[in-house]
């Protein structure tokens, strides 16, 4: 059993994904992972999904965003997103990623409603609050109006 059924990953480095998809199906995290190097392939696989079931019930479980990619950061992501019909009141858990922990970077994503901050490699406590997260149903992406 897994925790989330599906888990879309975005990050530039595709050495990163491998490792974060390794990661997170040791761990039993998602039933199906999908991956994306770059933004406009997540957001065309995004928006398709919200548009086809006003339920949302096709949308992605989790979504991990990396923070430093060229030409978006993730928080730049995660607000693209948040404009797709469809996409508020989904249950959506989303978490970024950093290389490196960066307090400066904590503080501006409190100003998001995003489920949590990582650095990567996952760690065995991110790991735990992702399972938690799903455990506990707390996800949701709220749309911009």
């Amino acid at each position: 059993m897994s925790y989330y059924r599906t888990v879309f990953l975005l990050d530039d480095d595709p050495a990163a994904l491998f490792l974060l998809e390794d990661d997170l199906r040791e761990a039993r995290i998602g039933h199906q992972i999908l991956s994306f190097t770059q933004f406009e392939d997540l957001l065309a696989s995004f928006k398709p999904l919200a548009e086809e079931n006003e339920q949302q019930a096709h949308l992605p479980d989790l979504l991990l965003l990396d923070l430093n990619m060229p030409g978006y950061d993730g928080l730049e992501v995660f607000e693209q997103l948040r404009k797709i019909p469809g996409i508020g009141g989904s249950k959506v858990c989303v978490f970024l990623l950093s290389v490196a922990f960066q307090p400066q970077v904590e503080e501006k994503i409190k100003q998001y409603p995003v489920s949590g901050y990582f650095t990567k490699p996952l760690h065995e406590a991110a790991l735990g609050q992702l399972i938690g997260s799903a455990r506990r149903d707390e996800c949701e992406i709220k749309e911009v109006g």
